[in-house]
């Protein structure tokens, strides 16, 4: 017995890790819990392909895109104005002392809805035993005031859905927008702070050879020893910012990385370099562009239009309500039960009904005008809001635009100085404390010269997000809402 039981665990282990090891084996499975971190990144990581890859990757736009969805789903369970339900019932009664009684009846249910209101419903009893008979009813309701055209709650309803559709769309675009942005940002970020290693590490090379021109001069007896330690000391200091700076390169990296979604810690090489091209700029041109597409302005237009349609249906709600009703009954299909006598009969009328001193239905009047009233408000102001943005983008991209201006004209007097305090160095006219001058000066310059011309970029992107240029569609090829 002992040997059949243990045969028999063996087997079931046996045949355990082999499933094991064919689900492994499958590649094509799929499975809910894969991992979109582990993605490598590409050995040489452009920028065009580090937004394709947020887009792709990014947990923000998995949870917008999501939201957008749930909405979508909304509209299209508000739309769907047909209802059909299948039912069956079993029942026992008592019958006098002798006992009791079994029957049963199935049938099904089909109601319609219209947009304007009126609803038809159908319900059929076609099976039946026993003392049931089979029926079919039709009910018909019309309103004709209160509830009725775009007042009623289907219309409602509808209308509802397709503004939080629209609000969604708006938020899922925005997102994308922002996160495009945000990687262009950490991208150019990393551009920079990689170029401005390639800077210090030419800071190093000049204080190197600062520091030896400068133990040979002492050797001569041509300068002092502090000369010497003041150059020493600007090595120093220079080699210290170098590794402060490969150490941000790395962070700018991984910063990168995060906001694409990716694993942290990789090292891909950047290959874009910054754009050098200028624009001109037209801002009354910019400002119309902006109106003409910033989806918020859409949004509240079609949330100004919902809520003039709460405020018609509050006002409404306070009216006499007169609806048209009519109903058909027919019982005895001949199709089951114990009576196969067939009868029929119709009713139709008018059902009035009158709201008298009802302090809620009031109440709700006021509460949607006062929100309307302050959607124009805020509509109005949106447009002033944008219309900053767009100024507020033009402003900082003359402002960089001018800075670069200055800084290539100080970038070329700084090399300048250098050879000068160089030269009159080796000629004995000038200090050493000039020459760490001007080697200070070069590398601010260069510096400097290097983040505005990548601020003029990133002020560029901000503009083109500003006046509602889709981010996505200029830098990949592909629109955002080709992405939903």
């Amino acid at each position: 017995m002992s040997e059949s039981f243990r045969g028999s665990r063996i087997a079931a282990c046996n045949v355990t890790v082999g499933i094991i090891t064919l689900l492994f084996a499958l590649p094509g499975l799929p499975s809910s819990a894969a991992d979109t971190s582990a993605t490598p990144v590409p050995p040489k990581l452009s920028m065009r392909e580090a937004v394709r890859l947020t887009l792709d990757h990014s947990p923000r736009v998995k949870e917008s895109r999501v939201s957008y969805l749930s909405a979508k789903s909304g509209l299209a369970s508000a739309k769907d104005l047909r209802n059909t339900d299948v039912f069956a019932s079993v029942t026992q009664q008592s019958v006098g002392d002798s006992g009791a009684e079994s029957s049963a009846s199935g049938g099904g249910q089909l109601s319609w809805r219209r947009r304007g209101g009126s609803s038809l419903s159908a319900t059929v009893v076609p099976l039946s035993t026993s003392n049931l008979t089979s029926t079919m009813q039709l009910q018909y309701t019309r309103p004709i005031f209160r509830g009725s055209g775009q007042n009623s709650d289907s219309n409602v309803s509808i209308v509802s859905a397709e503004f939080g559709l629209a609000t969604q769309e708006d938020q899922l675009f925005m997102a994308y927008q922002t996160l495009v942005q945000q990687t262009v940002r950490n991208y150019f970020d990393a551009v920079r702070t990689r170029d401005l290693i390639v800077v210090s590490e030419s800071d190093v090379t000049i204080a190197k050879e600062t520091v030896r021109m400068a133990r040979r001069k002492l050797e001569e007896g041509l300068v002092a020893e502090i000369e010497l330690s003041q150059a020493q000391i600007q090595l120093a200091q220079s080699e210290d910012q170098l590794v402060s700076r490969k150490r941000a390169y790395q962070d700018a990296l991984d910063q990168l990385l995060l906001t694409m979604g990716l694993n942290v810690g990789q090292k891909p090489e950047l290959t874009d370099l910054v754009p050098q091209e200028r624009m001109k700029l037209d801002q009354e041109v910019l400002v119309n562009e902006a109106l003409n597409n910033r989806k918020e302005l859409s949004v509240l237009e079609f949330g100004v239009k919902r809520q003039k349609l709460e405020l018609n249906v509050s006002v409404d709600d306070q009216r006499p309500g007169v609806d048209v009703v009519g109903a058909y009954t027919k019982a005895g299909l001949g199709l089951g039960g114990s009576d196969y006598s067939s009868s029929s009969h119709w009713s139709a009328g008018l059902e009035y009904s009158l709201p008298i001193g009802s302090v809620s239905r009031r109440e709700r009047r006021e509460i949607a005008k006062r929100q309307l009233d302050q959607l124009l408000v805020e509509q109005a102001f949106q447009h002033e809001e944008i219309k900053n943005e767009v100024l507020s983008a033009v402003r900082q991209m003359e402002s960089a635009e001018a800075s670069i201006g200055i800084l290539e004209a100080n970038l070329t007097v700084a090399e300048s100085n250098l050879k000068t305090a160089q030269r009159m160095i080796d000629e004995g006219l000038r200090p050493y404390r000039d020459l760490l001058d001007a080697q200070v000066s070069l590398t601010r310059t260069r510096s400097s010269l290097l983040s505005s011309q990548i601020d003029y970029y990133l002020a560029l992107v901000g503009l083109n997000r500003a006046i509602g240029r889709d981010l996505a569609d200029d830098l990949t090829g592909r629109a955002t809402l080709a992405r939903k």
